[in-house]
C-alpha cells in the first residue's frame, strides 16, 4: 500500500468517526479502527495538512502549464516552467503531482535525429590472395598457431560440405611433411 492509499484510508476513518462520534464512544471506535485518538482530534482542528494545501495550489499551476503547452510537456518542462513563473518546488514533486493524477506528456511528438555513421575507410588488402573455391561445397579455412611443435607454421584445411564434418590436413609449408588424417 502506498503512503497516499494509507494516508486517504486513515481519512475515511477519521470521516467515519466524526459522522458517527454523537452514537458512539470516539475512543472505542478509534481503537476498532487501529487509529491513534490523538491523530483523530488533530484531524478534527486541521483536516487538511499546510503541504496537501500546497500540494492542491501547485496542481493547479501544474494543470496551467500542461494545458498551455497542449500536453506535449512531461515533468520536466513542466517544472522549468514553474521555476521561470518564480515557484519554489523540486522537479520529483511535480514528477509526483503528476504521476498522481495521471497528468502525462504526449509520446514521441520530436522528430527523431539519425546521426549517418562516417563512411568507412577502405583498407588495402596487402595480402591479395584468392580464396575463390574451385568445386560446390567446399570451404576453405586457415588457422595461424603459435604452438612449439609447429614452429608458428600457418596450417591448412578444408571442410566438405558441411562444418559439422573432421577437417582434413593438407599439409605443413615449413616441413613439407604431412600429417596423418584423422
Amino acid at each position: 500500500m502506498s503512503k497516499t492509499e494509507r494516508d486517504s484510508s486513515v481519512r475515511r476513518r477519521y470521516e467515519y468517526i466524526k459522522a458517527n462520534r454523537h452514537r458512539f464512544n470516539t475512543r472505542m471506535m478509534c481503537r476498532l479502527l487501529e487509529v491513534a485518538p490523538s491523530g483523530y482530534y488533530a484531524w478534527l482542528k486541521k483536516p487538511m495538512s499546510d503541504r496537501e494545501k500546497e500540494d492542491k495550489r501547485l496542481l493547479r499551476l501544474i494543470r496551467a502549464s500542461f494545458a498551455a503547452s497542449q500536453g506535449a510537456y512531461g515533468a520536466p518542462r513542466v517544472f522549468l516552467d514553474l521555476r521561470e513563473a518564480g515557484e519554489t518546488c523540486s522537479k520529483h514533486r511535480v514528477a509526483r503531482l503528476m504521476r498522481e493524477n495521471n497528468i502525462r506528456a504526449k509520446p514521441g511528438y520530436r522528430t527523431r535525429r539519425y546521426v549517418a555513421g562516417k563512411p568507412a575507410e577502405l583498407i588495402p588488402n596487402l595480402v591479395k590472395r584468392n580464396f575463390e573455391v574451385s568445386q560446390p561445397n567446399r570451404v576453405w579455412v586457415t588457422d595461424i598457431t603459435s604452438t612449439q611443435d609447429l614452429g608458428g607454421m600457418a596450417l591448412f584445411s578444408y571442410c566438405d560440405g558441411s562444418l559439422f564434418q573432421k577437417n582434413r590436413w593438407l599439409g605443413n609449408t615449413a616441413h613439407n611433411s604431412s600429417r596423418p588424417r584423422s
